[in-house]
């Protein structure tokens, strides 16, 4: 079976308080987790993969931020029609397939495909407890929350520490809830501390992204 399958816990299970989830800086909000959310969209069939704050609400709840780029333009498609996304909330995995989701790649992009070609292999991918095959998750990550980004539904969220070295803002951000836990036996959380310099790694896709781009107008 799949790595992150060794151990798994299912709605009433769920109990976030028992993961190692730190208060990162003195100002922060609360615990915060900084994930790799994967969704799919499920008009185009096409994941997507994004870098993400979370915070956390209750035993199975998360406050998550969205800037707005992909992730929520995929939620907000979804939560015009009164539907809930779900996502999965990847606590750990391959140094690439976390630079997948500091990229700046086009929405018509699948970011699994991308994942697989930064790896030199294809991403290995199994199916959620949550959701089964209409949401594929990373097989060989950590630990990973799945859950649905509800809509209509709002929860205060923040302030965190940020990259640039400062604290972000509270704000009302997006709520999740959390229906199944899979980790692997003794599976680390891998949290960014914004702003060290341990955590400038993550700049390379941006920085790869402005160059292309300058390149294509000079």
């Amino acid at each position: 079976g799949a790595p992150v399958k060794e151990l798994a816990w299912r709605e009433q299970e769920v109990e976030l308080g028992v993961l190692p989830i730190p208060r990162i800086n003195e100002m922060d909000g609360g615990p915060y987790l900084t994930p790799i959310v994967v969704t799919r969209d499920g008009d185009s069939g096409r994941y997507n993969i994004s870098w993400n704050r979370a915070m956390v609400i209750d035993k199975n709840h998360l406050g998550l931020w969205m800037s707005p780029r992909h992730l929520w333009s995929i939620f907000s498609k979804y939560e015009r029609r009164g539907e809930a996304l779900p996502i999965a909330l990847v606590l750990g995995h391959h140094p690439a397939f976390f630079m997948v989701g500091a990229g700046l790649t086009k929405i018509s992009q699948d970011e699994y495909e991308v994942a697989g070609g930064i790896l030199g292999e294809g991403l290995r991918v199994v199916e959620s407890e949550a959701f089964g095959g209409d949401l594929l998750v990373p097989a060989d990550a950590e630990v990973i929350l799945e859950g649905l980004i509800l809509p209509e539904r709002r929860s205060v969220e923040g302030p965190f520490g940020e990259f640039t070295g400062y604290s972000g803002p509270q704000r009302i951000s997006w709520l999740v809830e959390i229906k199944a836990v899979t980790a692997r036996k003794g599976g680390a959380i891998i949290s960014v501390f914004g702003a060290h310099q341990e955590n400038l790694y993550a700049h390379m896709p941006i920085q790869a992204d402005i160059f292309h781009d300058l390149k294509n107008i000079m």
